[in-house]
């Protein structure tokens, strides 16, 4: 095979590229990843110029040769093969001579080894605790795609290029430093921790039991986690009361990304902790690294977002990481005590951006998942409760979980400290002062919430549930829309509204919120709130 006299093959070369920069549509792109020039060919293959060997490899990885020779061939009809041609001694002496020279070798191996594809060896103390494995070489693999943008700005400068800014002797500087700490990643000893250090380790999905109310928000989790940053599960909120899972799904989140990827750049924070950060940094002027720390994540999750209402330049903020984010492909999860209709003071693009994915509104479980719970949380700890225990302790505790596990952890406690066997009169003892005999009777109703309410301040139930808007009314209303939202967790706002005369949810929020601005600045409305909320017990 000797090269042909004339260029048969320039044409249909030079043809193929044209087309895939009319279908690839991005210039920047095109330059990056086809930068080639015809230099000869052979009967059977086409000779080409290219950045480096490392960029001939990273082409061939990702398929971009075989596109070309696929184009080349359809007009030929023949099997077409592109090769490299050597790089020119010449050319780099000249690029040597017109920089300061920079001590590019890595534990005295030339650089240009490194490039040929053989990565400089380890020193003595580093060889004798390990050797390259399949990790290593992952590593090794990664640390090479990051080359792209350096070779691009070098091959740039070395081509006279007018429109680089880059300066040789900083991209020869910023070269050697990628080298060497591409060499830290490919040998380093320390490996990622096996538990990342924000989530916490029993915050999984195999700890989650989820009853057919929470199934389909447990198994959209498990898929966001599996495919982080699909569209289709992305973003996620859960919404609901304390204690009820929230924080759990989306740790479980973080914890199986990061345990299927622990290169993963996953960060989890309360929009409390997130708020006052980035009020730091405005006041510390650093702002652009707090930009660099949150958009440059893989995912986060943001807990509690209620938090950040009405407050503006955090929201102007999260709305810009959210994009930043998104936009790369990664995924966000978000917490909050209740659901977007219900948070006032939100801006209305942080708001869509928020109701771009998937919500889901998580409630107590039912009685047979909390026992399941309970058994759970018990068995871990290597004791064995009576059934009767744990199911009066599921059926009486219908707040929410963490009260659940924090009476099993005071069930526990007794069996180790006492060592008595335990009967179901020991534990209604013993858990008097977390169980209201009277709420373990049953569950309490709108209807109950109602009477109790009426009675205490004299007036009729259906002055409660009518429209009159006469004071002597409306603050009562208000209490009873407050304690059925408060008390029963299952009823949606549209379910209260209906309960009081067909009221639509924006009048069921607006009662809840003044009533909850009320309890936390007037003592009295407080403790007027605790009183109905044990008496509605009274009218089960």
């Amino acid at each position: 095979m000797s090269f042909m006299a004339e260029q048969f093959y320039k044409e249909f070369f030079e043809e193929a590229l044209n087309q895939i920069r009319e279908e690839l549509g991005n210039e920047k792109e095109f330059r990056l990843w086809y930068n080639l020039n015809y230099v000869g060919e052979t009967d059977d293959s086409i000779t080409v110029t290219v950045q480096s060997d490392v960029m001939w490899k990273l082409m061939n990885k990702n398929g971009i040769v075989e596109k070309i020779q696929q184009k080349i061939n359809e007009f030929t009809g023949t099997e077409i093969k592109l090769t490299p041609a050597p790089r020119s001694a010449k050319k780099e002496k000249s690029r040597e001579k017109k920089s300061t020279p920079v001590d590019t070798s890595i534990m005295g191996v030339p650089e240009t080894e490194f490039f040929n594809g053989n990565p400089p060896p380890p020193p003595p103390e580093v060889e004798k605790k390990r050797t390259r494995n399949k990790g290593d070489e992952n590593r090794f693999s990664r640390a090479m795609s990051g080359l792209q943008s350096m070779i691009d700005e070098r091959s740039k400068i070395e081509g006279g290029n007018p429109q680089s800014n880059a300066n040789q002797e900083d991209v020869d500087k910023e070269y050697a430093e990628f080298l060497r700490q591409a060499q830290k990643g490919v040998y380093s000893e320390e490996e990622p921790p096996s538990q990342h250090p924000q989530l916490r380790e029993d915050y999984t999905f195999e700890n989650f039991i989820p009853d057919n109310n929470l199934m389909l928000a447990y198994n959209t989790a498990k898929r966001a986690a599996e495919d982080p940053g699909s569209n289709e599960y992305n973003p996620i909120l859960f919404y609901g009361g304390v204690g009820l899972g929230k924080t759990h799904l989306m740790q479980a989140i973080g914890n199986e990304i990061y345990a299927r990827n622990p290169k993963a750049k996953i960060c989890y924070i309360s929009a409390e902790s997130f708020t006052n950060e980035f009020t730091s940094s405005l006041s510390n002027k650093t702002t652009e690294k707090f930009k660099k720390k949150y958009r440059n994540l893989d995912v986060l999750l943001l807990d509690d977002i209620q938090f950040l209402e009405k407050k503006e330049a955090t929201q102007e903020e999260l709305f810009h990481t959210f994009n930043a984010i998104y936009d790369r492909k990664g995924q966000l999860v978000f917490t909050s005590d209740r659901s977007l209709k219900e948070i006032q003071g939100f801006t209305d693009r942080l708001r869509t951006r928020f109701g771009r994915g998937l919500d889901y509104d998580l409630q107590l479980p039912d009685f047979e998942t909390r026992c399941a719970i309970l058994m759970r949380k018990i068995n871990g700890h290597g004791k064995e409760i009576p059934k009767d225990v744990i199911e009066y302790i599921a059926q009486s505790i219908q707040s929410n979980i963490r009260d659940l596990e924090s009476c099993a952890l005071k069930v526990m406690a007794y069996c180790d400290l006492s060592g008595q066997p335990l009967s179901l009169d020991v534990v209604r003892d013993m858990l008097k002062d977390r169980i209201d005999d009277k709420e373990s009777a049953g569950a309490v109703t709108v209807d109950a919430i109602q009477q109790a309410v009426s009675k205490y301040f004299g007036i009729k139930i259906q002055d409660i549930t009518g429209k009159t808007k006469t004071k002597q009314f409306v603050f009562p209303r208000h209490i009873a829309i407050y304690l059925s939202r408060k008390l029963l967790r299952e009823y949606s706002l549209k379910d209260i509204g209906r309960e009081f005369g067909g009221k639509d949810h924006t009048t069921i929020m607006n009662s809840i919120n003044k009533i909850d601005a009320q309890i936390k600045t007037n003592p009295a409305v407080a403790a007027v709130v605790r009183q109905l909320e044990k008496e509605a017990y009274n009218y089960i």
